[in-house]
């Protein structure tokens, strides 16, 4: 039995697709005829490419959607960065001469008790600003690769929870594509 699909070679203008599946039969003079079925096709073969179509606009899609989240990271990630984090420094250089020299003319009893939890909390808050730019868009990873920012990943979680980690990593085993997003797909652990 043979199954042959396609379009015949003298089809009219309107092609159809056909599935052929004869069958050799022998009579007893020897002759061979062929014996089967064709099937007209053309819905099905025009279904599957239009399936094709869809799938290739679906990735074409998906692959928009995932730049303009990277595009948006990177302006979040360097708002926070650039932003916040200038805001942040700038208070607490503002803050820190200010409440010292009000503290040095006695001007309050308890303003280096009010000051010191001020200047921590503003490093806090400059730390968590970092970290949180960093965890949107890791500048690390463009700039020194794969490698340099699980280093730093390690080095974070490590900050963070208090336990020790040891990366080793080969770096010429680690190559992403160009196009592949530089965010981490996971959701950021925070504290409780």
């Amino acid at each position: 039995m043979l199954n042959w699909e396609g379009v015949p070679a003298r089809a009219a203008a309107d092609q159809k697709s056909i599935n052929l599946r004869p069958t050799p039969y022998r009579f007893d003079n020897g002759v061979v005829e062929w014996r089967g079925m064709a099937t007209n096709i053309t819905e099905s073969k025009e279904n599957e490419a239009e399936l094709r179509g869809s799938r290739q606009q679906l990735a074409e899609l998906s692959s928009t959607s995932e730049a303009a989240k990277e595009e948006e990271r990177e302006r979040i990630s360097r708002d926070i960065h650039d932003e916040l984090g200038s805001i942040l420094v700038f208070l607490k250089i503002e803050a820190a001469p200010k409440s010292q020299a009000r503290c040095r003319q006695g001007a309050e009893p308890a303003c280096g008790e009010k000051a010191h939890p001020i200047e921590r909390l503003l490093d806090q808050a400059m730390s968590t600003a970092s970290r949180a730019a960093r965890e949107l868009r890791p500048g690390i990873l463009e700039e020194f690769g794969p490698p340099a920012a699980i280093e730093c990943q390690a080095e974070d979680f490590t900050q963070r929870f208090g336990i020790p980690c040891r990366v080793q990593c080969d770096e010429d085993a680690i190559e992403p594509e160009p196009d592949t997003p530089l965010a981490p797909r996971f959701a950021s652990s925070k504290r409780h």
